[in-house]
C-alpha cells in the first residue's frame, strides 16, 4: 500500500466534500463545471481580498507604528486563515478542471520551465533585475 501524500489527500477530501453537493468527476456536465470554476474563482478573489485586509500595513494611510509584537502575529495568523480558505477553493478549481497530484506536478514542472527559459532569454518576455 503506498502511502498518500499530502497533496493528494487534499484533492482527495475535496473532492469527498464537493461529490456531497453533487460533484462527480468525470460525470458533472460541462456546463455545472464551468459554473463551478467560474464561481470557486470568484470565491478565491473574495478570499484573496480578506487575506490581505488582515495584514498589517494594509493600508497605506493608516499609522501601524503602535503595533506590538503579538498584534503583528495576530494578524498574520489571521492573514494565514484566510490563504487557507483560498487554498481551499483552488484545490476544488483544480479538481473541477481534472487535476490530480501527478498531473499538477507535471504541469507545474513543464510551466517551471517555460518561466525559467523566460528568465533567460529576454526575447521570450521576462525582464529580471541586473540584466539589460
Amino acid at each position: 500500500m503506498t502511502e498518500t501524500t499530502t497533496l493528494q489527500m487534499i484533492f482527495n477530501k475535496q473532492e469527498e466534500f464537493q461529490s456531497k453537493f453533487g460533484f462527480v468527476r468525470g460525470e458533472s456536465d460541462v456546463e455545472k463545471t464551468s459554473a463551478l470554476i467560474h464561481s470557486h474563482s470568484a470565491f478565491v478573489i473574495e478570499e484573496i481580498y480578506e487575506m490581505l485586509r488582515e495584514l498589517p500595513f494594509h493600508k497605506p494611510w493608516k499609522d501601524y507604528s503602535n503595533l506590538e509584537r503579538e498584534e503583528l502575529v495576530e494578524m498574520f495568523e489571521k492573514a494565514r486563515e484566510e490563504y487557507i480558505d483560498v487554498f481551499i477553493f483552488m484545490s476544488n478549481i483544480g479538481i473541477f478542471l481534472g487535476f490530480d497530484e501527478a498531473l499538477l506536478k507535471q504541469m507545474y514542472l513543464e510551466k517551471l520551465g517555460i518561466n525559467h527559459q523566460r528568465q533567460e532569454d529576454p526575447t521570450l518576455g521576462y525582464i529580471t533585475g541586473g540584466k539589460e
